[in-house]
C-alpha cells in the first residue's frame, strides 16, 4: 500500500493516508511517485508544485544514499532523522549566509545614501 503525503510548498505539513482513503488527493489536480531507499510514495500536491518536490525528493534520496554507504545496520528512521538533520543544517548555513548578504547590502545602502546626501549638501553650500 502505497502512502499519499499532502505536498505543502513550506514543507512543515505532511498528512499521512492510507491511498484509498485520502480526501487531500481529491483537492488536488496532480500527484507524482517518488522513490526513497526502494520505497515507492504517491505524493499530492498542489497544480505547479512538482517540479518543488521532485527536486526536493532527489535532493533528500542522495543524502539517504550517503548515509546508507556511510553507516552499516541502521533503520531507515535513522537514516531519515540524519538526513533531515543534514539539510536542515545546510538550510540554516544558507539561511545565515543571506542574512550576512543582507547585512552587507544594508550597510552599501547606508553607506550610498549617506554620500549622496554629503554630495548634495556640498551642492547646496556652493550654490549659496
Amino acid at each position: 500500500m502505497a502512502l499519499v503525503l499532502h505536498f505543502n510548498a513550506e514543507l512543515d505539513i505532511f498528512r499521512h493516508r492510507a491511498k484509498e482513503k485520502d480526501p487531500v488527493r481529491k483537492m488536488s489536480n496532480s500527484a507524482i511517485d517518488i522513490t526513497l531507499l526502494g520505497r515507492t510514495y504517491s505524493i499530492a500536491c498542489p497544480p505547479g508544485q512538482e517540479q518543488a518536490l521532485q527536486a526536493v525528493a532527489q535532493k533528500l534520496e542522495l543524502q539517504l544514499g550517503k548515509i546508507k554507504a556511510r553507516t552499516n545496520a541502521i533503520s531507515r528512521e535513522e537514516m531519515a532523522l540524519m538526513a533531515a538533520l543534514n539539510i536542515g543544517y545546510e538550510l540554516y548555513e544558507e539561511q545565515r549566509k543571506n542574512q550576512d548578504y543582507m547585512s552587507q547590502m544594508d550597510d552599501r545602502i547606508r553607506l550610498l545614501q549617506s554620500t549622496l546626501e554629503h554630495a548634495l549638501v556640498e551642492r547646496s553650500a556652493r550654490e549659496d
